[in-house]
This record gives C-alpha cells, structure tokens and sequence, in this order.
C-alpha cells in the first residue's frame, strides 16, 4: 500500500582578449557518466518538484513507481500512459487536480526522454557535459547523527555556474569546503577545485607577506604550475611590475587581493571554481571586474563555478543555475533551478521577499564543524601558525573588549575592560 499523502504545511582592466580563463588553460578529458544513473535521477527531481506540497515519504513512493515505469517501458508513448495510469488515481484521491496530474506526468516524461520529439528513444544522454556527477550523496556535520545531505545528486556541468541558495546553517559552506578538500568519495580525480574567500584568501599572510611571497606560498604541491604559466596568469590579472610584485598583500585593495588568489587558480589549472561571498571587501569597479572573470571563464564548455553570495544582483549578473539546498519540501536534497536568481524567486519563492532574503542568508558557518555563530556560541576558523618570532608569539591571539556573560538564571558576569589569550594555555586580564 502506497503510504497516506499529507500536505506539507583602483582598477586595471586586463585586455579580455588576453585574459586567461579556465578553458583555455586547461581542459581535462570527457568523463563518461552512467546514463541509467543519470535518468534515474532526472526522474526523481521530476517528481520532487512536481510534488511540493506532499510528504517525504509520498514523494518517495511516487518517484520510486516513476523509476519502475521508466524502467520498464521503452517507448515515451506507453511510458505516458503507464504514469497517467499509476499517478492520476491516486493524486486525485488526494485533491490534486487532473490537469495538475498530467503536468507531473508530462515532467516526468520529459525527464526520462529529453527531446522534443515524441517518439525520442529514452536514454538518450549527453555523457560528455558533467564535470562531475554523484548521484547518491551522502554529507554528514560534525558530529550530528543527522546528515545534511543523503542520496543528493552533485552534479556540475561544464559552462555552467551554480548560485547555491539555503537557509543559514544548511550547510552550504561546508559543502563548498567539503568539495574542495576533495574529503567527498567519488569526486573525479581530475577534478582541480579552488575555493576563495576573503578569510582564506588571507590565510597565512602577515604584514611582511609581498606579493611574490604569495605566490610561492601558494603555488606548492603535486599541481604546482610552472615558472611561465604563473608569469602569464599575474601579468593577464595585471600584477605587470617588480614595483607590484613586491608590494605587501595588505596594502592591496579586496580586489586586487582577490586577483592575486584568481591568478594562482587560473595558473594551476583549476577547472572548478567555489566563491564563498566573493564580493566581501570590493567596490564597485572591483565587482564589476569579477562578474567580468567568472562569465569569460567559466564558460565555453569546460571550467564550472559554484557561488554562494547574500546578493541577489550578484547572483542575477552571474548565474546560469540555481541549487536550493535543503529546501523544505526536499529535505536532504538538492534542487536545481536553470536560469537567474530573480528567475528561482518569482518562480519558486513565488517572489516572496522574505523567503527569498532567508535563502541568501550566509552568515558564516564554522569550519570546524561547530555550526554557524547563532548566539549561543562562538565558532572560530581554523588557527594559523602564531608567528616566527618572539613578539608575534606574544600578540594576543583573541581581545574582548567590555564583554560579558551570563548564565541563565545566574547574575551577570563581566571580563575585566580588556581580556586577552596570547596562546593556547595562558591568559591575561587587565594587561
């Protein structure tokens, strides 16, 4: 028996022509990718969001009949019938009108055999457009015993860039991190990840860091590119100078820094770009420059980028595809929107404003795996090295200023005015 269907309540333009972008400098073969798994899976993101007011377990139960039928039958006609038959009886017992019914079927179909044609043979796949493909992913948080995400489809097509949406704490920065340490099984092994954000764009750099300092630093490891590709990576960035290349990182604006970490991306062959709030600390000549980057760059068939960013304008300048991660009716899931920002929100949010601020939320979440700062905690980022020398081993690590706590049901407790660590075992009050 099917279960019961409950509703659910100072800027420098590079010549664009010189620009390098990540399918010039590099382009990894073709990957082929199961067709029956991709299928598969289309049919179940069909159902899923054909289905946003049902239950999880009624939208499982539909999405396992449609995978059975489209198993089993091979021509889009009698595939047709079978789910108006299977899904038509049902949806109705349960107030869902007939026309609502066809559409979910029509979708399915569509997903099963993706052409316009009616008579189009199922199974039809284009193999060679994924970047990467994982169809039942499995994303655990730390310690919780719940995961984030299970038997959610990663998938990153080449030319495309995903805006990832989601409520605050649903995980969306741990993905990105997750992906980019490669600690994801299946991910391919010719996938080149770089992620950037302002913090770790600055990981590491102290005020005697220089530009070339960065760059050596940075440009370590078994995918460490050569002399002339990183020459050519900073000239096209417009870092053209001995002047420039010895110019301390902390005195470069946001978004020169942020040319500087593109540059050792681009250098290293990166083909899959994750920007985590990208925009942080830029004007805008320097935003207008990285909207600039991303579309020549990930584009033409080849390099990817995934973006979460709390700017709707951003996003629209940027985007091909929206990814709601989590959303309420896919608990666990990923769902994948073709077209802009203000597309997913007239569409999906049905322009609700407030909806759609909650997606963009992105206050930081912990590397950690401690959970975003909701008030009750404090997350920090993963330590750096203290320093070399004596008097940077002495600065304080962390300073609060007139802070206090309290305990619920205890009186208020207060630090001295200023409250200091300098390492990891001492403290010091009232220095």
């Amino acid at each position: 028996m099917p279960p019961p269907l409950r509703p659910k309540g100072e800027h420098r333009e590079a010549p664009s022509d010189e620009r390098p972008t990540l399918a010039s400098v590099f382009a990894p073969p073709k990957r082929k990718v199961a067709p029956e798994a991709i299928k598969e899976d289309a049919v179940r993101r069909a159902v899923q969001q054909g289905c946003p007011t049902l239950d999880e377990d009624a939208i499982d139960y539909l999405a396992n009949m449609a995978v059975s039928l489209v198993q089993d039958f091979n021509d889009a006609e009698s595939l047709r019938q079978e789910l108006e038959e299977g899904f038509l009886p049902m949806l109705e017992e349960y107030e869902i009108s007939t026309e609502d019914a066809q559409s979910l079927c029509a979708s399915v179909l569509q997903a099963a055999a993706p052409s316009d044609g009616p008579a189009a043979e199922l199974g039809a796949v284009d193999e060679a457009e994924f970047l990467c493909y994982l169809p039942n992913l499995l994303l655990m948080y730390g310690g919780s015993p719940e995961p984030l995400l299970r038997g959610a489809c990663l998938e990153i097509r080449r030319g495309h860039r995903y805006g990832v949406v989601g409520s605050n704490g649903s995980g969306k920065t741990t993905l990105m991190a997750r992906i980019a340490s490669k600690d994801i099984s299946g991910l391919p092994e010719d996938l080149r990840v770089v992620l950037l954000r302002h913090e770790a764009i600055l990981q590491g750099v102290r005020r005697s860091t220089k530009v070339r300092d960065y760059v050596q630093q940075r440009n370590v490891g078994e995918d460490a590119a050569s002399e002339e590709d990183m020459e050519n990576a900073l000239q096209c960035m417009g870092f053209e100078t001995e002047e420039q290349m010895g110019k301390a990182v902390l005195e470069l604006s946001g978004g020169w820094q942020m040319r500087l970490a593109l540059a050792c991306a681009v250098a290293r062959k990166a083909n899959l770009l994750l920007l985590d709030e990208p925009t942080n600390h830029l004007d805008a000549e320097g935003v207008k420059w990285l909207v600039d980057f991303i579309n020549k760059t990930c584009a033409d068939d080849q390099g990817a980028a995934m973006i979460v960013s709390h700017d709707p304008d951003f996003l629209d300048l940027v985007c091909t595809d929206v990814v709601h991660f989590s959303p309420n009716s896919q608990k666990g899931k990923l769902a994948y929107y073709p077209g802009i920002f203000s597309a997913f929100k007239a569409n999906q949010l049905n322009g609700d404003d407030a909806e759609a601020k909650r997606v963009l939320e992105t206050e930081q979440e912990s590397s950690l795996g401690l959970g975003p700062n909701d008030g009750n905690r404090m997350a920090f980022p993963i330590p750096e090295r203290i320093g070399d020398t004596t008097a940077e081993r002495k600065a304080a690590v962390v300073t609060l200023d007139k802070a206090s706590f309290q305990y619920k049901g205890k009186p208020l407790l207060s630090f001295p005015d200023s409250f200091k660590m300098q390492n990891l075992t001492r403290t010091v009050s009232d220095n």
